[in-house]
């Protein structure tokens, strides 16, 4: 049985220049790229990982500077998160409602409809995929009991100057769509005093988005290429994303989650280099388009703390009409509901994109993880293991586009529920791994059980209605307690 490793202990935010850790600190000019630098080969830098090219080096090195903070007054002291929450009177109420009117739809089925003779074990099962499917609603109600504190509005800067390394990972995405997202990352207004740099990292080795990157003639838009893929690989996003944390910082590992929080070197705890607070990495998909307010809104909010470790913002998508998304591609309720629940419970529920982390968060738990096809919900369990806190803005702060082809959508689908399956059922399944309260097991285990409960009820409740109009046989004693029961359980509904 794994024990749980020594409490996790943290430097401080600091300024980059107290920092001499090649290559992210830099001197803050760099040059901008000419045509023949853009032209030039591929380059190579020794890392973790095989291969992987980067274009305009001097370039992934460059920051904004900041002076130094007198030396006799050493480093700040560390300054750890306090989520402040409140109770939420309207979640409370529905979801006591809904637990009362639960609990006496059970006592009248249990009392009241079971009594079916020789069929009575078929009214039993019956009644026990009910109380299956009801798990799935019991463990949601728990996202509307309370809410995060309001935040107020965004400051004009922030505590710390943070340099925010924007990723937009790309394979084949055309250069139309990729040109808006990377055009928006880098005209998004900053808090005073921070910098940013954007790198379209292309495992597509387009030559069109490498000339377009470099007619742009801006050091702070840097074309990222040449990656070789890990035999095996089964996460391309995680792999790009990864071998630009390679170029930048070095020290990760591809495709190997470390022990959370072994900090003497033991196995499996891959070499950690050391790098400020104020290093960010910022992960747009290639075609969610950034608002004028995005960094703005969010980068404020690292401030609440040093262990701070990653801050969500939700999805949408330019291409929907509330009347026709049969498929939930707005999935309101997750992005409205759940995540600021989630944000009240501690609970960190990463989406792929739109979303900051601090590099030293992302590099402590391994980098992206590589071992799934999920490695946004992965990503938020490891940072969960390794003590860092997430912060959401309930605003919607980027626009994508939701794929509409019928195969695209299924095979979208099926990536996620392949990608949590993945997770239960490896070393990284959230029932045996260190790190995390009952609370937090429950809750990265209740995707998988969703996908459970809705393979096993749906086809059953499917079938209810055919034995009982051809084979005669009901599932329960029709009586006025039974209407009763049903009534209040489907109004809940």
């Amino acid at each position: 049985m794994a024990t749980s490793p020594p409490p996790l202990v943290r430097a401080p935010t600091a300024q980059p220049s107290e920092f001499a850790a090649p290559p992210f600190d830099a001197p803050p000019a760099a040059p901008a790229p000419t045509a023949a630098a853009a032209a030039a080969p591929l380059t190579k830098k020794a890392s973790g990982f095989p291969g992987g090219g980067v274009t305009n080096l001097t370039n992934l090195t460059a920051t904004s500077a900041h002076p130094p903070p007198p030396a006799a007054l050493g480093p700040p002291p560390f300054k750890p998160y306090k989520r402040a929450v409140r109770p939420s009177p309207a979640g409370c109420a529905v979801y006591a409602a809904y637990l009362a009117g639960f609990a006496f739809y059970l006592w009248v089925r249990i009392t009241k409809t079971l009594g079916l003779g020789r069929y009575t074990p078929y009214g039993a099962v019956v009644l026990a995929v009910e109380c299956l499917g009801a798990t799935t609603v019991l463990i949601y109600g728990l996202n509307l009991i309370l809410l995060p504190a309001p935040t107020g509005p965004p400051p004009a800067s922030t505590a710390n100057p943070y340099h925010v390394r924007v990723c937009v990972p790309v394979y084949k995405e055309a250069l139309d769509i990729v040109r808006h997202t990377i055009l928006a990352a880098r005209a998004a207004p900053l808090p005073s005093g921070c910098a940013r740099t954007v790198y379209l990292c292309d495992d597509g080795r387009d030559p069109k988005k490498r000339s377009w990157v470099a007619g742009l003639n801006d050091p702070c838009v840097v074309y990222v290429s040449g990656r070789k893929r890990a035999p095996g690989e089964i996460n391309g996003k995680s792999g790009n994303i990864n071998n630009l944390l390679a170029q930048l910082y070095g020290g990760v590992v591809p495709g190997v989650a470390p022990d959370i929080k072994h900090k003497d070197g033991g196995v499996g705890a891959p070499p950690r280099p050391t790098i400020p607070g104020t290093e960010l990495l910022c992960i747009f998909d290639a075609d969610q388009v950034a608002s004028s307010d995005f960094f703005t809104q969010t980068l404020h909010l690292f401030d609440g703390g040093d262990d701070v470790g990653m801050v969500l913002s939700p999805q949408c998508f330019h291409n929907l009409s509330s009347h026709a998304d049969i498929f939930n591609h707005s999935n309101v309720h997750f992005w409205e509901y759940s995540q600021v629940g989630y944000d009240a419970l501690g609970f960190i529920s990463c989406t792929g994109t739109n979303f900051l982390v601090r590099s030293q968060a992302l590099l402590e738990v391994g980098g992206s993880p590589a071992y799934t096809l999920t490695e946004d919900f992965a990503l938020g369990m490891e940072l969960k293991r390794a003590g860092w806190h997430c912060r959401y803005f309930s605003g919607y702060l980027a626009i994508g586009e939701a794929p509409h082809e019928v195969r695209n959508i299924f095979q979208q689908r099926s990536r996620w529920c392949k990608g949590h399956f993945q997770i239960f059922f490896s070393r990284h399944c959230p029932l045996v791994v260190p790190g995390l309260s009952p609370l937090q097991r429950i809750l990265y285990c209740s995707g998988v059980w969703s996908y459970v409960v809705g393979a096993l009820t749906t086809p059953f409740f499917m079938a209810v209605p055919i034995v009982t109009i051809w084979g005669g046989v009901f599932p329960i004693v029709v009586s006025w307690w039974a209407a009763l029961a049903i009534s209040v359980q489907v109004n809940q509904e």
